[in-house]
């Protein structure tokens, strides 16, 4: 069961990171970090979300 919580963590990370990277290269980090951490939430908003749904069926 460890791992459903490993990928929607995975995807928060990754978002956040490549957030910081789009930041840092248009020279707004903070902007950038912000917009990698909701868009990493709404992934894994989603993902739990469907997993839920599946697991309903």
């Amino acid at each position: 069961m460890k791992n459903k919580k490993v990928i929607p963590g995975t995807i928060f990370v990754a978002c956040m990171f490549v957030g910081m990277g789009i930041g840092h290269f248009t020279g707004h980090m903070t902007a950038g970090m912000f917009i990698g951490m909701g868009t990493g939430f709404a992934a894994m908003a989603i993902l739990r979300i469907s997993a839920n749904e599946r697991n309903e069926e």
